[in-house]
Order: C-alpha cells, then sequence, then structure tokens
C-alpha cells in the first residue's frame, strides 16, 4: 500500500513539473519575443473595400463641318451646332446651319427630336394684305369722289397718287389723274411727269402711251409725243382720243 502511495504521489510530482516547466517555457519565448520585438502589435486585418471613381466622359460637340469644293460639284454640310444631349434624353439648345446657308434655333425634346419653329402661311399673309389694301382703296376712292364733287381738284390729285401706289397698274385710275391734271388743275409738267410713270408701269397700253402723248402736246414736245402716239395706235387703233391728238400735231406743224 505505501509503494502504491509513493508511486502515485511520484507520478503526480512529474506531472506538476511537466505542467510547470510548459509554462516556464511559454513565458521564455513571450519574454524573448517582446524583447526582440518591442513595438510590434499584431493588427486584425479587415477586408478593404476599393471604390473606383471614373471620370465622367466629356460631352461630344460635333464640330463644324468642312465644305469641300469640288470644281464639278459643291458640297455644302448641314452641321448642327449647341450643346449635345445627353443619353438620358436631356433636352438641349443651340443652333442650326440650314442648307441654304441661314441659321435657326433649335430645341430638342426629351426623346431628343429637334423641334421646328411654326412655320408661317405665306397665303393667309398675302390674304390679309389683299384685304387692307382693298379696304385703303375703297377708302381712298370715297374721299376721292367728295374731292371731285366739291370742286378741290388739287386734293383729289393728291388721292389719285395714293391710289396708284397701292394699285400702280390701274389703267382707270392714270387715265382720270391725267384729266385732272391736265383739263382741271392745268399743271401741265406735272402731268407730264405723271404719265411717264403711267406708260413706265403699262408699256403695253394704248390708253397709257396715248395720255403720255396728250402730256407731251401740253408741254409743246410734238416731235415725241407723234412717236409715242403712234405706238398708241399700233397698239390699238380703236382709241378715238389718239387720233384726235395725231390731228392736234398735224394742225400745228
Amino acid at each position: 500500500m505505501q509503494k502504491l502511495t509513493i508511486v502515485a504521489l511520484l507520478f503526480v510530482s512529474t506531472l506538476c513539473m511537466m505542467i510547470l516547466g510548459y509554462i516556464i517555457n511559454n513565458l521564455d519565448i513571450k519574454t524573448t519575443m517582446e524583447k526582440s520585438f518591442p513595438n510590434t502589435e499584431i493588427e486584425k486585418t479587415e477586408p478593404k473595400t476599393t471604390i473606383s471613381h471614373t471620370k465622367p466622359e466629356e460631352e461630344n460637340i460635333e464640330e463644324v463641318g468642312i465644305v469641300e469644293i469640288d470644281t464639278e460639284e459643291t458640297v455644302t454640310n448641314t452641321t448642327n451646332i449647341g450643346s449635345a444631349t445627353s443619353a438620358t434624353g436631356s433636352s438641349a439648345t443651340g443652333t442650326h446651319l440650314t442648307e441654304s446657308g441661314s441659321i435657326v434655333d433649335i430645341d430638342t425634346s426629351a426623346t431628343g427630336e429637334i423641334l421646328t419653329p411654326p412655320s408661317i402661311d405665306q397665303e393667309e399673309v398675302k390674304e390679309e394684305e389683299e384685304v387692307v389694301s382693298t379696304a385703303t382703296i375703297e377708302a381712298e376712292k370715297v374721299a376721292l369722289n367728295t374731292y371731285l364733287k366739291n370742286k378741290d381738284y388739287k386734293q383729289a390729285a393728291f388721292t389719285y397718287d395714293k391710289l396708284l401706289q397701292i394699285d400702280p397698274h390701274n389703267i382707270d385710275l392714270h387715265r382720270e389723274g391725267t384729266k385732272n391734271y391736265i383739263l382741271k388743275i392745268k399743271d401741265y409738267p406735272k402731268a407730264l411727269e405723271y404719265t411717264k410713270t403711267f406708260v413706265d408701269n403699262n408699256t403695253r397700253s394704248a390708253i397709257a402711251n396715248n395720255a403720255y402723248g396728250w402730256a407731251l402736246i401740253k408741254n409743246n414736245q410734238l416731235d415725241i409725243a407723234k412717236e409715242v402716239l403712234l405706238v398708241a395706235r399700233e397698239l390699238n387703233n380703236q382709241i378715238p382720243e389718239i387720233f384726235l391728238n395725231l390731228g392736234d400735231i398735224e394742225r400745228t406743224e
């Protein structure tokens, strides 16, 4: 029994010595490392997330196209000048150079479609101008009749001029205006100027040439008057006034 107890004590003491030696050994290793690497700390490594920043590409702006001139054919480039429409379809503004050389403003919608300026209906504009001209002519004719009725021939002559500025090819207005200058006002130089405009605007009119010849007679320019009246007779030999004016020239020769 004593032998077993001694064996057990030896075993326990041996085990304690082994444990103690292990602890001392570890302490020596740690102490040695601390002396060798006093400032070394073990850091925990964490996964790092790398964020890549990409520089946005600059918006491309189309440059003005170069027009190449060939001896046989001229190439005209149509170029859009302005800020580019982004990929998301945001609107952009700028100018547009057309084939005719004119520059117009453009705007792009959310879909990138070019919005053209509203077109002007030329027919509507023309109709409006005709309505205004017609109303003006009618108003002036009413005033003209009033001046003639009141024998205010100078004011009537002024109204004839205004009407002929609106309607320069109106034969009746020219003829009546000529009569007013020659027969009523007796302003022959003015009548000559008036009828010269008359014939310039109506070169193939026998009435216009006759009126001009008549004014030339009143200004004693008989040779020129005869030539003009002969032209009037060739254009229309059914107008009695032409022959009357030619007769006046023959009587004075």
